[in-house]
């Protein structure tokens, strides 16, 4: 995990506790801090599959991600907040990594973690899958962009009518 607050001791050890409360070894957990440099992006390298917070999705978290080759697991949400991980994954060809309910979503990252060859493969083809993506295409999102503005001002001009 990396969060800002994780500069904080106190906050670190009461991660830690937290996990072990529910059976997970300290040796097993990494937390980081914050690194506002462009070397942040080196930590994803510590990463095979990244997991989306809910009902808070992430937004450039999850495309530095994808950037960086690691796969996202999001959970569906119905609010504009839990849906980000929605649109991200599927502009990037990640749909299967979408999960609808909290089972699906762990059966999903289960399903991931057990399928190193995929997770490779999936790492290897993930930046290339990023840059040939609609998230990634200035020019289409600019033209999408110019088309709704222009529908607005038709819609107002026709309302003054």
């Amino acid at each position: 995990m990396k969060a800002f607050s994780f500069f904080d001791r106190m906050t670190r050890d009461h991660t830690i506790n937290r996990f072990a409360q529910n059976g997970i070894a300290p040796e097993r957990i990494i937390l980081l801090s914050w690194d506002p440099s462009p070397k942040h992006l080196q930590s994803y390298n510590l990463v095979d599959i990244g997991l989306d917070t809910f009902p808070f999705n992430g937004a450039a978290t999850t495309c530095e991600a994808l950037w960086m080759g690691v796969p996202v697991i999001t959970l569906e949400g119905a609010a504009y907040h839990s849906r980000a991980g929605i649109s991200l994954l599927s502009n990037a060809g990640l749909a299967d990594f979408i999960a609808k309910t909290y089972d699906e979503y762990i059966q999903i990252a289960v399903n991931a973690a057990n399928d190193i060859k995929k997770l490779q493969s999936l790492r290897q083809r993930l930046r290339d899958m990023m840059a040939h993506s609609p998230l990634t295409d200035a020019k289409r999102f600019t033209a999408n962009l110019e088309k709704c503005y222009r529908k607005m001002w038709e819609n107002w001009c026709e309302s003054q009518i």
